[in-house]
């Protein structure tokens, strides 16, 4: 994934979108402090099948951070990400 360092208003409300989790940093603006910052992938979030069930919660979360606030964000892991973990 080729980074993208500039701001682009039009994406400033779309939902994150973090597709690459090599070393590159995404940019994007941080629905927490609403900065044009980087988003570092710091790993994948694993629940056991029941606490994730009882908390409505998949069983892996990918992590990012903000580097502007430190907020980490998650989003749900796809199945194919078993070789990550946080």
């Amino acid at each position: 994934m080729e980074a993208n360092t500039q701001p682009d208003p039009a994406n400033d409300t779309q939902p994150l979108d973090f597709r690459g989790l090599d070393s590159e940093p995404y940019y994007t603006v941080c629905p927490s402090c609403m900065e044009w910052t980087e988003f570092t992938f710091l790993g994948v979030q694993r629940w056991p099948e029941a606490v994730a069930r009882l908390n409505d919660l998949p069983a892996a979360l990918m992590l990012f951070n903000c580097a502007c606030c430190q907020t980490t964000i998650s989003q749900p892991a796809p199945d194919t990400l078993t070789e990550f973990a946080a």
